[in-house]
């Protein structure tokens, strides 16, 4: 992978870290959104609407499984994403 390859994944990644982070914060505020919708793309619609969140983000936090947004780690999530910025920054 080239530094611009790199870069992008970067880029990309932090993009959907960005929204784990949203979603963490907010948990059980997302579970009642995806609860209520009527559908995929009406959760979509709703993220997308309601919280700010890209098309990507949005398909990216309802692709988690249950058990593994459980089990996510905030403070792990935050890391990785602040280091991914100091990377992107210094490139």
């Amino acid at each position: 992978m080239d530094e611009t390859e790199r870069r992008a994944y970067g880029e990309e990644r932090l993009h959907i870290l960005d929204a784990l982070v949203a979603v963490l914060g907010r948990r059980n505020e997302f579970i009642e959104l995806v609860t209520q919708s009527s559908s995929d793309e009406d959760a979509v619609a709703r993220l997308r609407s309601e919280w700010g969140l890209s098309q990507v983000q949005a398909i990216a936090v309802l692709d988690l499984q249950i058990r593994r947004f459980a089990g996510l780690n905030r403070e792990r999530i935050e890391d990785e994403r602040r280091e991914l910025m100091r990377l992107l920054q210094e490139g």
